[in-house]
């Protein structure tokens, strides 16, 4: 009887045996790993949220703007000197074309003019002294060697940085003088300055002296001379009337005239006999200060660009030229 149990029994026992190591031999078929890999695979990410799209600017905005012209190329440059508007273009008068430039490293700018000695557009901050260059060749910015001085005790509330042909460097709030040629920063070192008053200035290549209408607190004008390094005062009388400050100013060669633009003064000063004029035709742009002027002298047109009313509650984007032989003023359409 007990042999009639254990054989049937050691045969199941073998035949499992055997079964069990055939199994322990085998690989996981594809679809075992298959199956696997769905139970560990991350879920779907979710959809982004999309992003502002930046606007693309088709002309410079109502904001302060700096105009200068650019000899190489023969057309006007425009450079926003705001936070906000970092945007630069070029005008060309003859075809009244506007083409997007490459926009100005975001640093708030106070002032600039065209430097010849470098074949671009440099420009200042005069509380932090940071300067930088623009080559309109090549549309590209770089910085300079900035300046470290106190630009002056008052309030300039705005800033002139003009170029002088003759020694090639540039004289900023008639105080500080930078060099390209050295890529560095000096002082006038005077004691006889002009009042710092937020000037308008602007370079008579034919006298070779730079012009600053000091119209705050005196009728002057101040004419700097770099070969002597000295301050010229010439007071005056009458018109155009003592005024505010935040004004523009240009020279136009052809006339050896500088033209002055404050408020609704628009005037021309010779300096040659330190006498004023009012300048011809009615002044179409109207009362505006903030506004920014440079001659064209292909066109033989000032160009004028933006400004803001006395209150400053009314900012333009409007972009005039003025033919100071026949004092007729032209509005420019801008897309």
């Amino acid at each position: 009887m007990f042999k009639k149990f254990v054989l049937p029994l050691i045969v199941f026992v073998t035949i499992i045996t055997l079964l069990s190591a055939c199994n322990t031999g085998q690989t996981e078929s594809p679809e075992d790993l298959s199956f696997v890999d769905t139970q560990v695979q991350p879920t779907t990410p979710p959809t982004p949220i999309p992003t502002a799209t930046k606007v693309e600017l088709t002309r410079p905005g109502a904001a302060k703007y700096y105009v200068v012209y650019d000899p190489l190329l023969k057309r006007i440059i425009l450079v926003g000197f705001k936070l906000v508007n970092t945007d630069v273009w070029a005008y060309d008068v003859a075809s009244q074309k506007l083409t997007r430039l490459k926009d100005r490293p975001e640093t708030y700018i106070d002032c600039l003019d065209y430097n010849a000695s470098a074949g671009g557009v440099v420009t200042n901050n005069e509380v932090t002294g940071v300067t930088r260059f623009y080559d309109p060749v090549k549309d590209e910015w770089s910085e300079l060697e900035k300046h470290t001085s106190e630009v002056d005790e008052g309030n300039w509330g705005d800033c002139s940085f003009v170029y002088d042909i003759e020694s090639g460097k540039q004289l900023l709030n008639g105080r500080l003088i930078y060099d390209y040629s050295s890529n560095s920063w000096s002082g006038t070192d005077l004691e006889t300055n002009p009042p710092g008053h937020a000037p308008e200035m602007a370079y008579d290549s034919e006298s070779d002296r730079i012009l600053l209408w000091d119209h705050k607190l005196e009728k002057n004008i101040w004419a700097y001379d770099f070969k002597t390094n000295t301050w010229e005062k010439l007071s005056y009388t009458g018109e155009p009337e003592e005024g505010g400050v935040l004004g523009a100013a240009v020279y136009v060669s052809d006339l050896d005239r500088t033209f002055f633009y404050y408020l609704d003064q628009f005037y021309t000063y010779d300096y040659n006999t330190n006498t004023w004029e009012q300048a011809k035709g009615k002044l179409k742009p109207g009362s505006r200060i903030m506004q920014s002027m440079a001659y064209d002298p292909v066109a033989k047109k000032i160009v004028l660009y933006g400004g803001q009313d006395e209150n400053g509650t009314k900012t333009y984007d409007d972009l005039w030229l003025y033919d100071p032989q026949t004092g007729e003023w032209m509005e420019q359409e801008l897309p």
